[in-house]
């Protein structure tokens, strides 16, 4: 649980420093073992308005030889589950589709230290032959003001 939680505070540093030196730019994270399991997002449209909804593809691949297992999908917003169960044998990929709608609660300073944009990111968490397997994407939206 550790592991999660560190690797949330560096994807949001990085989305920080993403937002600052490339606005419109994806930050992807990718673990180190030898699946290499590689997640990474892409909102369309990448800027929105209160109330506009943000279409998000997200693609999780396998790029190594080892199967990862049991594949769980994140949301970095509110470390939601919004897929489970999902295995990659070495080589498979899928692709998933998610709406993002953008609210009240993005505009507060309080809450999105971002602003003016908002850092939406997906965590991918798996095993492979019994070790963790974590993989991480943060993709800012621009939040426009009426």
């Amino acid at each position: 649980m550790s592991v999660g939680r560190n690797l949330l505070g560096e994807i949001f540093a990085l989305s920080i420093m993403a937002i600052v030196l490339f606005p419109l730019a994806a930050v992807a994270l990718e673990s180190s073992s030898s699946s290499n399991m590689v997640v990474f997002m892409e909102p369309s449209p990448q800027s929105g308005h209160l109330g506009d909804v943000i279409n998000i593809t997200y693609n999780v691949s396998n790029l190594g030889s080892m199967n990862v297992t049991n594949v769980t999908l994140y949301d970095i917003l509110t470390m939601d589950a919004f897929a489970t169960g999902i295995d990659l044998f070495a080589g498979d990929n899928i692709t998933l589709y998610r709406d993002y709608t953008v609210s009240a609660r993005d505009y507060d300073p309080a809450w999105n230290p971002h602003l003016p944009s908002l850092a939406l990111g997906v965590e991918a968490r798996g095993e492979a032959d019994g070790f963790p397997v974590i993989s991480a994407c943060v993709s800012p939206i621009r939040l426009i003001s009426d």
